[in-house]
């Protein structure tokens, strides 16, 4: 099958599952395959990410991934203010390996704010107002959080 595909195929996995581990000798075929998780907290991804692999062992099938030789990237989205960047510097040591990183606010649609309100005022009741204050009334959180980013990743694609 492989024979079949244009020679710039060029396949890119986007998951907030580990299991991209055990295609990585079908993705080695490909020239510029790369692999990307997902990720919203170090800390809280049953909270916000259920049903997804922990968010360790997504890290550690990345490195996996990118110690053979695949590209690699993050997708950190979305920041949830106060609590994705409660584990910041961890975060950033823990994927100081990839090739690039991707980072995307949070944006509350399609019905979406009564789950979050829920999750935030139960889990994180002391930085809800804040919470709140920098997804509603566009504070300067996001601002700061992409000057953290773009001083650890200078070539950042940042869709704030």
């Amino acid at each position: 099958m492989l024979e079949t595909l244009p020679k710039d195929f060029k396949p890119s996995i986007l998951t907030k599952s580990s299991l991209f581990i055990r295609d990585m000798d079908l993705l080695k075929k490909f020239e510029e395959a790369e692999v990307g998780i997902t990720i919203t907290s170090l800390n809280d991804w049953k909270n916000f990410e259920p049903g997804s692999s922990p968010t360790t062992d997504r890290i550690n099938a990345l490195r996996k991934a990118h110690d053979s030789g695949l590209k690699t990237y993050v997708f950190l989205g979305p920041v949830l203010p106060y609590i994705t960047d409660n584990s910041f510097d961890e975060l950033m040591s823990k994927i100081s390996f990839v090739d690039r990183i991707m980072v995307d606010r949070l944006n509350i649609k399609s019905g979406n704010w009564p789950r979050i309100r829920a999750v935030v005022q139960e889990n994180y009741h002391d930085v809800f107002k804040l919470f709140s204050e920098a997804v509603f009334e566009n504070d300067n959180y996001y601002n700061l959080f992409k000057l953290r980013i773009k001083r650890i990743w200078k070539d950042t694609e940042l869709c704030f």
